[in-house]
């Protein structure tokens, strides 16, 4: 089973932004060196593209650098692996908790003194199909 059922969207978003930021600075640059705006309002749009392009640049190095960095928070606490492998479970609990049964009314499900103790009560209260 895998440790990660869903996988980070850092590298997506950040691969986003850095083509985005990319284009955004070579085809205003393009613009710059084949015809220069002979207006304000050009000189403007030109610079404002060059400036968003070269943000989306730094957000997405960014963002490439904090999933990076963020990458150990996605995985399981080290008490939880051993050796690259779950925990395993007791006889007792994974009896108890196999799909489908309950342990009769009243019994407590404990793990082992080795592992984290999780103890699990069960108390019947009646059938909700029962007609007052």
């Amino acid at each position: 089973m895998p440790t990660l059922t869903k996988p980070s969207s850092a590298p997506a978003t950040a691969l986003t932004y850095i083509t985005l930021g990319a284009l955004l600075v070579v085809w205003p640059t393009v613009w710059y060196f084949n015809r220069p705006p002979q207006t304000v309002a050009g000189s403007i749009l030109l610079g404002g593209l060059l400036m968003t392009g070269l943000v989306l640049l730094v957000i997405g190095f960014a963002v490439g650098q904090i999933g990076r960095a963020a990458r150990h928070a996605e995985l399981p606490p080290s008490e939880a692996m051993r050796n690259g492998t779950a925990a395993p479970l007791t006889e007792e609990y994974r009896t108890a908790s196999s799909p489908g049964q309950s342990p009769p009314p009243g019994q407590v499900v404990s793990g082992s003194a080795q592992h984290a103790t999780r103890e699990v009560t069960v108390v019947q209260t009646g059938s909700p199909l029962a007609s007052s």
